[in-house]
């Protein structure tokens, strides 16, 4: 496993509580949460000394309308956020998993909706996030699944 980064706090919190850890990152994805101090720096990885912050994992959000028909206060219609707004304002919020709701109309069949939902989020999702020091930006994606779009 060839680690890229190590992210390293005394107040991780975890699904066993609140603790000292490593977070091994490897391909941009967490590879292993062990005790803190178990990843020494290294030339061939960056390690973020994020003691006495809060480090937590990404949230879920089961239920956003993309694009969706919404009415304005002056009685026309319009619609909410594209996908890219949506998934920039999630990331930027902590929020890493993001379900689009899929709208089935009658002649489709379930996996029609689906299949036609995902394709408007190719390419358009933000994928990453500023580094700490946020001098950079997220950038955009060409997969559907940064940040994961789950199947609803």
């Amino acid at each position: 496993m060839l680690i890229d980064l190590v992210i390293r706090s005394d107040k991780v919190v975890t699904s066993h509580g609140v603790g000292a850890y490593d977070i091994a990152i490897s391909g941009g994805k967490i590879a292993a949460v062990a005790e803190a101090g178990t990843f020494e720096a290294a030339p061939d990885f960056r390690l973020i000394d994020a003691t006495g912050r809060i480090v937590i994992p990404g949230g879920i959000d089961p239920h956003v309308h993309c694009a969706w028909h919404v009415p304005n206060l002056d009685g026309t219609a319009g619609l909410s956020d594209p996908p890219p707004i949506v998934s920039k304002a999630a990331i930027h919020g902590g929020t890493t998993t993001i379900i689009d709701f899929a709208r089935w109309t009658h002649g489709t069949t379930i996996r029609d909706t689906i299949e036609t939902r995902d394709k408007t989020w190719v390419g358009q999702c933000v994928s990453g996030a500023p580094d700490p020091d946020h001098t950079d930006r997220p950038r955009t994606s060409g997969t559907v699944a940064s940040p994961s779009v789950g199947r609803a």
